[in-house]
């Protein structure tokens, strides 16, 4: 009778036992509604229509990250094309990341303060580098930006403090977006394509060691404080292709000794008369080191004389204007 109830007992036990191992099954092999989460090498991915994301770390004593350009999981081969959104956010352990040639984009805050990341290298068929990616990688020291990207999106370099150099090989990039490269104080030459038409607000913003920058000349925009603090830059010539000039562009820039501008102001030919109109406008109307103040005049449409103070870099001996003139 004892037996007869122990073959009874395993017996109900059995779909019980089942159940308990699929879901370990299920557990080392995890499948979300987007795809199956699969680790490989101390990093995860998610799997899905015969490609692979990268999600981030699982062992996060990793400091050398190089990505694989292909996975393979029960006999089906995943092609890696993208990198997930705060995949490696905060991980500061890592030195250096190299990643595959078919990724073709790097989502939004990938590699935020990876304060340690010394390198990377990018992928030649990569399209977009998204917002905040490399934001605070503050021992980041060089970068090469491939051919194929289309978008840098804001903040993309911004607090990457010991970035000194940058290369932009692309031809077919139209904006540096706001506050790309806000603080990088230690960069010293980057090389702008010819198919930049957009410098957004605060793209150079306290890049302190910039010397000089070379813009192209179908350039259309520069943004409001495009490059504020500025201190070792000291020539620009901005194209006469530029229609708008955004305030106080060149605000703090003290070592600035000549500019060629296509107007005086920040528009080209306002409708009325505004402080807008003032050469004065793309400097700073706060006192900076370096700067002295110049008083302008200008007559709004009540005809009322309007006196404005703005601060201009000291050594500035000469200023060039190329196009129409307010």
């Amino acid at each position: 009778m004892i037996m007869r109830n122990i073959k009874m007992t395993t017996l109900l036990l059995r779909p019980y036992c089942y159940r308990v191992a699929v879901s370990i099954v299920l557990l080392l092999c995890c499948t979300t509604s987007y795809g199956i989460i699969y680790s490989n090498g101390g990093i995860k991915y998610e799997l899905g229509n015969n490609t692979a994301t990268v999600c981030g770390l699982e062992d996060f004593n990793l400091t050398d990250i190089v990505i694989p350009s292909m996975l393979t999981y029960n006999g089906i081969d995943y092609t890696v094309t993208l990198v997930q959104s705060m995949a490696f956010k905060n991980c500061d352990n890592i030195t250096s990341v190299v990643l595959p040639n078919n990724i073709i984009s790097i989502g939004e805050s990938a590699f935020l303060n990876c304060s340690n990341l010394e390198s990377v290298v990018l992928p030649t068929n990569l399209e977009t580098i998204g917002e905040s990616v490399f934001r605070y990688c503050s021992s980041l020291q060089s970068v090469v930006i491939p051919k194929s990207v289309t978008s840098i999106r804001e903040s993309a370099f911004s607090h990457c403090k010991n970035l000194d150099n940058v290369k932009i090989e692309s031809d077919i990039i139209r904006t540096i977006d706001n506050d790309t490269f806000y603080g990088c104080e230690k960069l010293r030459t980057i090389t702008i394509p010819s198919s930049v038409e957009t410098i957004g607000s605060c793209a150079f913003y306290c890049c302190s060691s910039l010397q000089e920058i070379e813009l192209p000349k179908q350039l259309k925009s520069v943004g409001e404080r495009a490059f504020s603090g500025c201190t070792s830059l000291k020539s620009i010539e901005i194209p006469s292709s530029v229609t708008n000039l955004g305030r106080y562009c060149l605000e703090g820039c003290s070592a600035l000794e000549n500019i060629s501008i296509p107007f005086v102001g920040t528009e080209l030919n306002p409708e009325s008369s505004s402080g807008n109109t003032l050469f004065g406008s793309i400097f700073s109307r706060s006192e900076c080191p370096g700067s002295k103040e110049i008083i302008q005049v200008y007559y709004p449409s009540s005809s009322v004389e309007t006196r404005v103070g703005y601060y201009i870099p000291t050594g500035l001996s000469k200023v060039k204007v190329t196009g129409s003139s307010n």
